[in-house]
């Protein structure tokens, strides 16, 4: 697909006869296709597309596309690994829903086996319990939504599946040493 992408950018950049506007729109389009066609959920989806529309140089649009495959392929390589084919469906669908309420009784329910079983295949591939794998999820995603958004605290907690806003800054401190509102702060000042 990054092939099909670069060639088409190319195409678009030798021409150089569309409109600025229908290009970007072009690619706005593209983008969000790609999104869809994947069953990606990109927190910051809205955000992006916003930010290409607004691209002042046609160099520009290339990032955007690049990140996005590059998730893509990041969240590929983690359902496509050699292990357990239930393992491999719990993760991927952990990875498509982490921002719903999930537990081990509905993913076990979704793939057709025992919770038991499953809990114990989870541990014995990955090292870790489902609720523990779920909450490293909820964690990258806030990350990200954190250092690429402008969305409030509780706003990102709610859109990476927690139903407590508390409850996610007490696990956000936990694993990170820092509130969200620091790690946010943070990582502005490490970009400028």
């Amino acid at each position: 697909m990054k092939e099909k992408i670069d060639s088409l950018l190319e195409l678009y950049h030798q021409a150089a006869y569309e409109s600025p506007m229908l290009t970007k729109f072009f690619f706005a389009n593209l983008f969000k296709t790609i999104l869809e066609a994947s069953n990606f959920v990109l927190e910051t989806k809205q955000v992006q597309l916003q930010q290409l529309l607004q691209v002042k140089k046609f160099s520009d649009i290339a990032p955007f596309l690049d990140n996005l495959l590059q998730k893509l392929t990041d969240r590929q390589e983690v359902i496509n690994d050699d292990g357990n084919d239930y393992v491999r469906e719990a993760k991927k669908y952990i990875l498509n829903y982490y921002n719903q309420e999930l537990n081990l009784e509905a993913i076990a329910s979704t793939i057709n086996i025992s919770p038991k079983y499953l809990s114990d295949l989870f541990i014995r591939e990955e090292g870790i319990g489902i609720s523990k794998y779920l909450k490293q999820i909820r964690m990258e995603k806030a990350q990200d939504l954190l250092q690429n958004s402008t969305l409030r605290v509780g706003e990102i907690s709610d859109q990476v599946g927690f139903s407590s806003h508390s409850y996610f800054i007490r696990n956000f401190r936990e694993l990170f040493q820092m509130t969200p509102d620091a790690y946010r702060k943070m990582n502005r000042q490490v970009k400028k």
